[in-house]
C-alpha cells in the first residue's frame, strides 16, 4: 500500500483488505488499442439528451406578501452537456450527439451547443425541447417527452464506434432499446443512469451488463439495490451481472471493475453547492481513461473536479495541473470500524460455554 488513505480504506472496508489497489487495464490491454499512452488532446464521445434548465429564485424569499418577486435563469443543462463541458474544461474534446426536441427551444439549443461544442452534433429526437422548473426553495418540475428514436442514427453509431470512450447519459426507463444499442456499440462504455432507470428492474440489470461501468451516487445505489452500504450494494449489483460499478458520496469514490476494488477519497472541502457535481466526475473520469491513463487515476481526478467544482473554484487547463492541485490538497478521513463490546463479549462467553460443554461431555 501506497499511501495513509490506502491504508485507512483497507481498514475500514475488511471485505478488500486483501487488494491492493491494482490498476487493471482496459480489456486487459494498457491502451485500447494496445498503444502505449500518449498526452494528446483526448476525444470522448457523448451521447444524452439536452435540457432548457429553468431557475426561478425569489429575490426575497422571506416576505409575507402574496406577490413575490423572482428572477429567472435560463441555461443549457442536462447530463450529456453537463458532461461535455466538464471534459473540455480539462483539456479534452466532447464528440457530442444532443438529443433535442423539433421545437423552436430545440432549434435555438442547436445553434447554441454546436457554437459551445465545435465537434458536436444535435440531434431532433422530440416533439418538444426537454425542459426543467427549478424552483429554489420549492418543488422541481421536470418535461420529460417520449423518444421518437427507437434506433441509434447510422452517424451517432460511426461515432460511438470510433471514440475510444463513450458516455451515455440518463434517459427515460421506456428508452431502453436506444440506450441499450448505445452502449453495445461502444468500445468502452459509461452509463449515468438516472433514478428512475436504476428502478426498473427488467431492463436496468441488461443495461449494466452492456456497460464497461456504471457510474451512479450512493442514493441512487441504494434505489437499485435497497443496501444502504456502497460495499454491500457494489456486490449486489456484481451478482447481477454488473461488469464495473462506481458509487460516489461524500467520504469518495468507490468501484469494482472487472474483480477488481478501486477506491479515492474525496478532498476535505467546504461545499457551496452539490448540482452537477456528479456529472463533473464522470466526465473527467471519461477523459482520463481516453487518455491512457489507469482507472484508479481516473478515479482520483474525477474526485478533485468535483472538488474544485462544489466549491465553485474554476476548473484547470487540463489533467496534469488536475493531478498536481489534487496531490496538494488535504483529504477526508475515513472513520474507523466501531467495535460492538458488549456483544464481542457475549460472542466471547458464549464460546467459551461451547467449549466448556464440549470438554465436560467428552
Amino acid at each position: 500500500m501506497s499511501t495513509s488513505a490506502e491504508r485507512d480504506v483497507q481498514a475500514f472496508f475488511p471485505g478488500i483488505a486483501h487488494q491492493c489497489f491494482p490498476e487493471p487495464a482496459l480489456d486487459g490491454k494498457p491502451a485500447l488499442d494496445g498503444k502505449p499512452a500518449r498526452r494528446v488532446r483526448a476525444a470522448v464521445g457523448v451521447v444524452g439528451p439536452a435540457v432548457l434548465d429553468t431557475v426561478v429564485r425569489p429575490t426575497h424569499p422571506n416576505a409575507l406578501t402574496a406577490k413575490r418577486e423572482c428572477t429567472l435563469e435560463e441555461s443549457y443543462g442536462g447530463g450529456a452537456v453537463n458532461v461535455s463541458r466538464s471534459i473540455q474544461q480539462y483539456g479534452g474534446t466532447a464528440m457530442a450527439d444532443f438529443l433535442v426536441g423539433a421545437d423552436s427551444y430545440g432549434k435555438l439549443m442547436r445553434e447554441d451547443l454546436s457554437e459551445e461544442f465545435q465537434h458536436s452534433r444535435c440531434v431532433c429526437a422530440y416533439p418538444q425541447s426537454r425542459r426543467s422548473h427549478i424552483h429554489i426553495g420549492g418543488t422541481t418540475y421536470t418535461a420529460r417527452p417520449p423518444l421518437t428514436l427507437t434506433r441509434l442514427p447510422d452517424h451517432c453509431r460511426q461515432r460511438v464506434t470510433e471514440n475510444r470512450v463513450t458516455v451515455v447519459a440518463a434517459l427515460t426507463p421506456d428508452d431502453h432499446d436506444f440506450t441499450a444499442e448505445a452502449l453495445s456499440e461502444a468500445r468502452f462504455g459509461i452509463w449515468v443512469p438516472s433514478a428512475a432507470q436504476l428502478s426498473e428492474t427488467r431492463s436496468a440489470p441488461r443495461l449494466m451488463q452492456l456497460a464497461q461501468v456504471t457510474v451512479m451516487n450512493d442514493e441512487e445505489a441504494r434505489v437499485a439495490t435497497g443496501k444502504d452500504d456502497p460495499i454491500e450494494a457494489i456486490v449486489v449489483l456484481s451478482e447481477r451481472g454488473c461488469r464495473g460499478v462506481i458509487v460516489t458520496s461524500r467520504g469518495g469514490a468507490l468501484a469494482r471493475i472487472d474483480g477488481d476494488w478501486l477506491f479515492a477519497p474525496a478532498h476535505q472541502v467546504q461545499a457551496k453547492r452539490t448540482s452537477r457535481a456528479g456529472d463533473t466526475f464522470t466526465g473527467v473520469f471519461a477523459l482520463t481513461i481516453a487518455s491512457g491513463r489507469p482507472l484508479r487515476e481516473g478515479l482520483v481526478l474525477g474526485q478533485a473536479a468535483a472538488a474544485r467544482h462544489v466549491t465553485e473554484q474554476p476548473p484547470l487547463g487540463d489533467l496534469d495541473q488536475l493531478a498536481a492541485w489534487a496531490s496538494t490538497q488535504p483529504k477526508v478521513a475515513l472513520p474507523r470500524p466501531r467495535i460492538d463490546l458488549p456483544r464481542v463479549v457475549t460472542m466471547a462467553f458464549a464460546a467459551t460455554a461451547t467449549i466448556l460443554a464440549a470438554v465436560a461431555y467428552w
